[in-house]
């Protein structure tokens, strides 16, 4: 009997040219549109596409721009969402792109960090994940930079006896030039070479008594550089992808 109904509802899709669905026994959906059939799960998922570069969704991007169903992209602040409807719910296709932050801004975040990080610590970092985001000149400064006590004794005495007090001043400084109150660093927010390249002001904190230092971005400067950065690739996109593909900054649905 499903057989017959099947059979009818087949020749009824050829009579039309309009997508017609058809729920059937077992969480089954009947899908005919024109000459073609196709029977699948009710729930069957889209097609996700995880690709690893702006270029590879530039590709993927290309090949399902078509009149059918133009693709629409989501930047946000975590990945980039492609997204085609089809006329199928099945054949709703996702590509996403989630570039991973770069270790410049993670060094940043790094030293944002109420404990800051220590000395020698932080000049690893300006030569490494930081390395060309500043002038050099700061390396050669930090690098130099020592921690000086100068110590002063007390000695009072008291009807009780004597009392030894004792003060310490903790002083940071540099034989290659001043310690800077505010650094610009140039970094690039996410791993992509260039395209996400934003200044971060920063307020540089130094206690001299534990003998670190604490980078903090001034005012909302972190937040600022990845809505610029956000707004970059959205640019990119723009003036890399078909006109029929519409890119939005945003998480998207």
């Amino acid at each position: 009997m499903i057989a017959d109904a099947i059979k009818l509802l087949v020749e009824l899709g050829r009579k039309s040219k309009d997508v017609q669905q058809v729920k059937l026994p077992g969480g089954r959906l009947l899908t005919l549109w024109g000459e073609d059939t196709e029977i699948g799960p009710m729930d069957a998922p889209g097609i996700k596409d995880e690709l690893t570069t702006l270029a590879d969704l530039e590709r993927w991007l290309m090949d399902y721009a078509t009149d059918e169903g133009s693709p629409v992209v989501f930047v946000s602040a975590t990945a980039i969402k492609a997204i085609v409807n089809r006329e199928l719910p099945h054949e709703r296709k996702e590509a996403w792109v989630s570039p991973e932050r770069s270790p410049a801004f993670e060094a940043l975040l790094a030293c944002k960090q109420p404990a800051g990080v220590k000395h020698r610590e932080f000049v690893r970092m300006l030569r490494g994940p930081l390395a060309g985001t500043i002038d050099d000149k700061w390396l050669k400064i930090f690098r130099k930079m020592n921690f000086s006590r100068l110590a002063q004794t007390e000695r009072g005495i008291a009807a009780s006896g004597e009392k030894l007090g004792r003060s310490v001043e903790t002083a940071a400084q540099s034989i290659e030039g001043e310690l800077p109150e505010t650094m610009t660093f140039t970094v690039d927010v996410w791993q992509l070479p260039e395209l996400t390249r934003q200044p971060v002001r920063c307020a540089v904190e130094i206690d001299a008594e534990t003998e670190t230092i604490r980078l903090l971005p001034v005012a909302d400067e972190l937040e600022q550089a990845l809505d610029r950065a956000r707004r970059q690739i959205v640019t990119w996109l723009n003036e890399h992808v078909p006109e029929s593909v519409s890119v939005f900054s945003g998480r998207g649905t």
